[in-house]
This record gives structure tokens, sequence and C-alpha cells, in this order.
């Protein structure tokens, strides 16, 4: 089973991202096609995201991308000046079981990587269609820390700290910023059809840049485990008939977070702590890396899950949170540029396109501050050198981030420091047990 298929259940509640159903198949309108207005073809052909192969001469004169947002864009699109071939060819990713995912009844469109009309190596949006948006993030990874921190006794939260999510507990202050990733997403760039299940890719400037599970890897922490041993049925959904009132209550994703606060963890004995532990580990998983909108259900199969802690820590999350994000960000910004110009006709004073996005988009965010170089300090500050890369990265408050300002610099190669294609390990990383396990997975890395 693909697993883009699979994960296409993640997208619950997304309105305006599907299509009706209509004598019993779905409707699919592709994709626009973009027009380009075509300069002299470069010297330099782009060749990275091809496997070995040139692309075809199609690509516009090598410019300055334009420096102002929206009403002020150039109409032209420069291509980046890449170097070296990157093979993306790897292992297919497939989760399982299907069972974790929560179905949905609806169908999508049409992902913007599966559309034929865009060649590979552009940009799905030109720079004349970029325009403004403001992003609400389903992550709330720094209310969960914090109510971890706040609930759990002082044994409890050490034995969360010690476990498989622990080392995120150093990021209580982790601000979201929409401004910085809607700039990212109005620079994704169609890449080579196969690997298209496995990466993202994005123009910063001159430069691509890749967004893969290595990365993702290398930035979360997460491990990338294989579902080997069988989950133990015997506790099969003993923490909800404890705690949360049986098996036929239904709980939604914010109905959990005043359940959790109002939990009585301080009045469990030595032999609940474990339990204490299982949930906040459930929490976590739940409200961040599986992060949603509040009307969805919580994932009752992970809940059951989790009693068996071994089972639960051997699960692959960084595989299970890097697909959700995947689907989220490839799909983020479909068709929204002509939502925008024809809500804008009938309305001159609609400026911005709000939209959400889902899963765990704190460690996307850490990706953007480890892959560019020489961003500002008031938006993110680089502490220690610590590891995973996420705990080294001290975000400013959004409040502080200006939309025209983010896409200035991104396409300002006089500002950016060094760009990072792709992420490699460390040798201090390259002994943990994350990185092993991605390795280990996936022999044959690309980089």
């Amino acid at each position: 089973m693909r697993s883009k298929a699979i994960h296409k259940s993640f997208l619950l509640g997304l309105k305006g991202e599907y299509r009706s159903k209509q004598s019993g198949k779905f409707t699919i309108i592709p994709i626009k096609i973009l027009i380009f207005f075509i300069l002299t073809p470069p010297k330099i052909f782009l060749s990275t995201l091809a496997i070995k192969q040139l692309l075809r001469p199609k690509h516009p004169s090598l410019i300055s991308p334009p420096t102002l947002p929206f009403t002020h864009l150039s109409q032209t699109d420069p291509t980046p000046i890449i170097g070296g071939d990157i093979n993306p060819r790897r292992r297919r990713l497939h989760l399982s079981p299907a069972s974790d995912l929560q179905p949905s009844t609806k169908p999508r469109y049409m992902a913007k990587s599966e559309s034929p009309d865009i060649e590979v190596g552009k940009m799905y949006f030109s720079y004349a269609d970029h325009f403004p948006g403001r992003i609400s993030s389903m992550c709330k990874l720094s209310s969960v820390i914090k109510a971890i921190e706040e609930k759990l006794t002082k044994r409890q939260l050490t034995m969360f700290k010690n476990d498989i999510f622990g080392h995120f507990l150093e990021c209580r202050s982790f601000p979201f910023s929409g401004v910085i990733l809607h700039n990212l997403l109005l620079r994704q760039v169609a890449h080579e059809e196969d690997s298209r299940e496995d990466q993202l890719w994005f123009q910063i400037g001159e430069h691509l840049i890749r967004l893969s599970i290595v990365e993702w890897c290398l930035v979360t922490g997460l491990s990338f485990g294989v579902d080997t041993n069988q989950k133990n049925d015997e506790m099969e959904q003993r923490l909800r008939n404890t705690y949360f009132g049986g098996v036929h209550r239904k709980i939604n994703v914010k109905e959990f977070d005043a359940i959790f606060k109002e939990l009585k963890f301080e009045e469990m004995d030595d032999m609940d702590d474990m339990d204490a532990l299982k949930i906040a580990l459930f929490y976590f998983a739940d409200r961040v890396l599986n992060a949603r909108k509040n009307h969805c259900q919580i994932n009752f199969d992970w809940l059951d899950q989790v009693d068996d802690i071994q089972y639960f820590r051997k699960r692959s999350w960084d595989l299970l949170s890097w697909e959700m994000i995947y689907e989220s960000f490839d799909n983020a910004l479909f068709e929204k540029d002509e939502k925008f110009k024809k809500t804008r006709l009938k309305n001159p004073d609609h400026n911005i396109e709000k939209y959400n996005l889902y899963g765990f988009t704190s460690g996307v965010q850490a990706w953007i501050y480890e892959a560019i170089g020489g961003l500002p300090s008031i938006w993110v500050v680089k502490t220690k050198n610590k590891i995973p890369r996420i705990l080294q990265l001290k975000p400013m408050a959004s409040s502080r981030i200006n939309f025209a300002e983010v896409y200035s610099f991104f396409n300002d190669e006089s500002r950016l420091g060094d760009v990072l294609q792709t992420l490699k390990p460390n040798s201090k990383e390259s002994s943990r047990k994350y990185w092993l396990s991605v390795k280990d997975y996936l022999p044959s890395i690309p980089g």
C-alpha cells in the first residue's frame, strides 16, 4: 500500500481541499498551467533533482529575484544555480499498521507534486503569483511541554525526560512563525517523480534545499524504529477504562487537553507513576507529532498501544511524524493562489490568504533555521551545540517577524549565509541511536 494513499486521512477538516463525490467517482481537476515569461535559456541546466540527466532547456534567464512582496513582484522566474548531482532514489517509505491513521470519508484534491503541468526544477508558483498568507499551526509544542511540566510530579517528569520524547522538554519556548513557513511554501519546487513521496524541495535565493526523512531525523532526534514486535493485547483499553471513562466515550483533541490538566498525577503511587508516564507520552505524540484540529477525535489506537510501553517506544516516530508533515506541506498551498486572486476580484480589500498546517510544524521551522544561514537574530538565536539540532535553537516571538522582510531576505544573496542543500550528521550525531536507525533502514541515503 502506498504511504501517500494511507496518509490522506491526516488531512481531516481541510475545508476547500476536497472535491465532491459524483457518480461514484472522484472528480479531480488538474492545476492550471502556469504562464512563464521565457527569456534566453541559461547555460547551466538544473540537474540536481533529475537522476543523472539534464533537464530540458526551458528555464528563463538567470536574473535577480524580486525583493518586494506581492504588488511589486517581478514577472520572471529566476533559475537557481546549483551544482553536483543528487540521487533522490531510495527505498519507499511505508507505514504499518494502517490502523494508526484516522480514516477520512472525503477525497482531497490532487497534490501539487502530482500535477503533470509543472516542470521539474521549477517553483510551483511564479514570483508574480506569490501572495501573502497567514498560517494557523495545529502543533502546540510549547503549550504541551508546559502542561506536562506542570502536571507531572518530579519523579514522573524525570521518567518522561529519560524516555523517547524527553529531549523536547527543552523546547518549552518555541514560538511558531507562520510568516517564515509561508515564505518557504511559496518557494516549493517540483522534483523528480520517483522521489516525490520522500522529499520536499524549496528554492531560497539561488539555492535549492531539501527536506527529507534524513533532515527530519537530524533535526528532531526521533528514531526510525521498525515495528517488529507485536503489541500486548492483554492490556487493551485498560487506560481508557481506568482514566478516561471507558471505551464508549468520545474525546476530541481539545477535550483531552482539559482532561489531561484535570488528572491527579500527584495522587498516583509508585506503580501508577508508570501510567502517568504512558499518558504523558501519548499526549505528546497525539498533540504534537499528530497535531490536527481541535474537533478531531484523539488517536484511541495510540492510547491503547502506549499501555504496552515497550511496543510504543519502538514505533517509527520519525517516519510517522515525517509522513504527516509531508502530506500537510505538499498540499498546503494547492490552488491557494487561484483562490486568492478570485477572492480579491470580488473583494478588493482581501489582502491575505488564511490556511492551516498539521503535524509537527516546529520541526520544519527548526530545519529552516538549520538549513539557511545568516538569519537575523530577531528571528532566531542559535545556542550551544546540542543534539538533536532542534535543541540548539531559540526562536523569537513571531510578532517581531515581518512578511516583507522575510520575503526580501529569502531572495537576497548578499544577506544569505551558507545555505545547506542537505543536512549531514556530524561525528557526534553519527553514533546516536536515532541516526543509526535511519541509516540502517535506508542503506543508500542521498546526500
